[in-house]
């Protein structure tokens, strides 16, 4: 047999091999590599080949999966610079701005308050992660800042990459959040919504000479607008992150702000939709049930004062004042 190749028993070729391991292990249990995520349809740098940036072939790491031309910053820092980058990014896809748990029943206008407190919660989160990014890229920036114009312009480019992952998390967030408040308002193809909101059936009398009105508080119109509002709000939140390029380049970026880019996405708009559908079918199940109440007009539509004074001015018997009650008797405590 012929000896082993000088190559393979170098102790170079065994050191990178060890290398290639540890990151390949680093990758495998990155939690942004389930099966399903979205974010595997990215050009993600986790999924290029490890034989692109060979330290056998540079010293110096060739990102072409990332830029199509050449930066130099070394292997492995590269490696870990982008599996920190993609990592910051599902975190951000994964901190999301509506918390339903299907146990609470809001009362009043406390929905609204626990999601305002929420969303500033998982706002600061968010900032930290965007600063991190931030932070990792300006720290690559250091090894090539003093480095000529070609080099600059590939490190626009590399931004830019890294900035369409920043987009896709956040669009990520805010669809997955929408899904959240949708399966609290419509359920889902396996499960009926769980209550979410606690009404009161109340007898509203606006003023002398008006006639009574039954209506649930708080009423149908402001549940819908607090939902509504929310749905609209959670764009709204994202709106202070700024693009990479306007960050970490002298050139501004020519993409359009996230928020616009996001508000304009069609998943977003269906869900949006059906959130808006399923508070207006809920309003329609509440008002026919209110319809129910219509048989007991007569109690609260008869004015009272006028009554009683007939009563008076009659003076009818006992029999009469019998008869009087028995006709509220079909009205039971439970019916109250």
């Amino acid at each position: 047999s012929s000896p082993p190749s000088p190559l393979l028993s170098s102790p170079l070729l065994s050191s990178v091999l060890r290398s290639y391991v540890l990151v390949l292990v680093l990758v495998l249990s990155s939690p942004l590599l389930y099966l399903s995520s979205p974010l595997l349809r990215l050009s993600s740098p986790l999924l290029a080949s490890p034989l692109l940036a060979s330290p056998l072939l540079s010293s110096k790491l060739t990102i072409t999966h990332l830029t199509s031309s050449p930066l130099p910053i070394r292997s492995s820092s590269s490696w870990m610079t982008n599996l920190a980058i993609s990592r910051q990014c599902g975190l951000i896809s994964e901190l999301l701005l509506v918390r339903v748990d299907g146990k609470t029943v809001y009362r009043d206008l406390e929905f609204e308050g626990d999601q305002q407190a929420h969303q500033q919660a998982q706002l600061q989160r968010l900032h930290s992660a965007h600063q991190d990014i931030v932070a990792i890229m300006s720290r690559v920036y250091e090894t090539f800042r003093t480095d000529g114009p070609e080099v600059q312009q590939h490190w626009v480019v590399y931004t830019e990459k890294m900035d369409g992952l920043v987009e896709e998390a956040l669009r990520l967030n805010i669809k997955w959040s929408l899904q959240e408040l949708s399966k609290a308002i419509n359920g889902d193809s396996k499960t009926s919504p769980n209550p979410l909101f606690r009404v009161q059936v109340v007898l509203r009398h606006e003023g002398p000479g008006a006639t009574s009105q039954v209506e649930f508080s708080p009423t149908l119109q402001k549940l819908a607008q607090i939902v509504n509002n929310i749905s609209c709000q959670l764009i709204g939140t994202i709106s202070v992150f700024k693009r990479l390029p306007d960050l970490l380049t002298r050139r501004h970026s020519q993409r359009k702000p996230v928020r616009c880019i996001i508000e304009q996405d069609e998943e977003i708009g269906k869900i949006q939709a059906a959130v808006a559908a399923g508070m207006t079918a809920n309003a329609g199940h509440l008002q026919a049930y209110l319809k129910t109440w219509d048989k007991h007009r007569e109690i609260w539509e008869i004015n009272k004062d006028p009554f009683i004074r007939r009563y008076q001015r009659l003076n009818p018997p006992v029999s009469s004042f019998d008869a009087d009650i028995a006709r509220f008797d079909p009205l039971t405590a439970s019916e109250l």
